[in-house]
């Protein structure tokens, strides 16, 4: 699917990065979120319009019927059941257009990047996300990631790191105004940015917060204001960046 994807819609390290533990190399792909634990890891940016588009032009309509707007909030199996086996028999989605749905299959693939039907049926799995809201950097919480275009990040990521104190100074006023400052990230390019934005428990209820930020310092590559509000949606509605990062206990 990334092989689909024009160019300009991906950046990333090439498979000859993947597992580098080299210090410049980890620095770098550090700002654009595809290194962790001080590693390099096959973590793209992706440009997520053309990751639609190219998705749903990749599925025939006469090979498979394409659910859009539908969230797996249950699975079936035969758990409980003297026929209980471990077998996942199908899914229950939960649409916006209407009444639950459920599809029974041969094979069911989980492919939600977090284990999300594997965990719901109750297969064994690892998790670094703690009840308590730690983990190691690579978990994520429930979150309102967005982004910035027409962002100068290479003139951002000199200042940050030609001018630490100052970079320093401009996310310690941002947190006395608001409480919270998120770190900006390179986007799959170098005029877009990435934010993963507050983590909640701010969603637990509406939220709002206000950033209009400026400063006559290099660090005004973007002096934008903005406001977002969320409520917090059905946890079987959390995806992506939204839920607890998991791997199989089988590999």
């Amino acid at each position: 699917m990334l092989d689909r994807l024009p160019e300009g819609a991906l950046a990333g390290p090439g498979p000859e990065l993947w597992g580098s533990t080299d210090p410049e190399q980890v620095a770098f792909w550090r700002e654009r979120l595809s290194a962790f634990r001080e590693t390099v890891c096959r973590s793209p940016m992706i440009d997520p319009e053309w990751l639609k588009i190219t998705s749903t032009s990749s599925s025939s309509p006469r090979e498979c019927e394409l659910l859009l707007h539908s969230w797996v909030v249950a699975t079936i199996t035969d758990r409980g059941t003297a026929n209980d086996d471990g077998t996942v028999r199908g899914v229950i989605f939960e649409k916006q257009a209407g009444a639950p749905r459920a599809i029974l299959a041969k094979v069911v693939v989980d492919a939600t990047g977090d284990l999300d039907v594997i965990a719901q049926a109750g297969g064994a799995f690892v998790t670094d996300a703690k009840k308590d809201g730690t983990g190691s950097n690579v978990q994520h919480c429930v979150n309102t990631a967005f982004t910035w275009t027409g962002v100068d990040m290479r003139r951002w990521l000199a200042f940050k790191h030609d001018n630490p104190a100052a970079h320093h100074a401009l996310m310690n006023r941002g947190r006395e105004l608001l409480g919270f400052v998120d770190t900006p990230h390179v986007g799959w390019r170098d005029d877009v940015v990435v934010f993963m934005a507050p983590a909640c428990p701010a969603t637990a209820g509406s939220t709002s917060s206000t950033s209009a930020l400026s400063s006559s310092s290099p660090a005004a590559a973007w002096s934008p204001t903005w406001t977002s509000s969320a409520r917090r949606p059905p946890a079987s509605r959390m995806r992506g960046s939204c839920s607890p990062h998991r791997r199989s206990a089988y590999g």
